[in-house]
């Protein structure tokens, strides 16, 4: 099972530039962080025909909000510097749980204006589609 703390692990380890990384809940809104958020979905869980035993994988969907600075194109070019990170991954392992692909939900990060402050933030949708282990 992945966790929203297993995936901001995974986004710092990255070494992606940001300053600060949360999950949740962008508390302080400090500029030049990286939001983790679980994404709403309508979407029923994945069991595969023959039920939950034939069934190999889960997904979880997730929201990212990058929340640069007060420059449009700043944060701009940062979202788009994280998509293209996120567009070129394949199977890889994120702590003991392998990953089979990253589904980018949008054809580039979606510009959501500012916050209260001026701050210009883009978000990110995703699902990740991870192995599924026995419980």
């Amino acid at each position: 099972m992945l966790t929203l703390t297993n995936i901001r692990e995974w986004l710092e380890g990255m070494e992606l530039g940001f300053d600060f990384y949360y999950e949740g809940k962008l508390d302080s809104k400090k500029e030049k962080s990286l939001g983790v958020y679980q994404l709403e979905t309508s979407n029923v869980p994945h069991v595969a025909l023959g039920g939950l035993a034939n069934t190999r994988y889960k997904t979880k969907p997730i929201s990212l909000l990058v929340h640069w600075d007060m420059y449009h194109d700043h944060t701009e070019k940062k979202a788009l510097e994280l998509y293209s990170k996120l567009e070129r991954l394949e199977q890889f392992n994120l702590n003991d749980t392998r990953v089979y692909y990253v589904e980018l939900l949008n054809n580039e990060p979606v510009d959501v204006h500012t916050d209260d402050t001026g701050i210009y933030e883009r978000v990110i949708q995703l699902i990740i589609y991870y192995e599924r282990k026995e419980a």
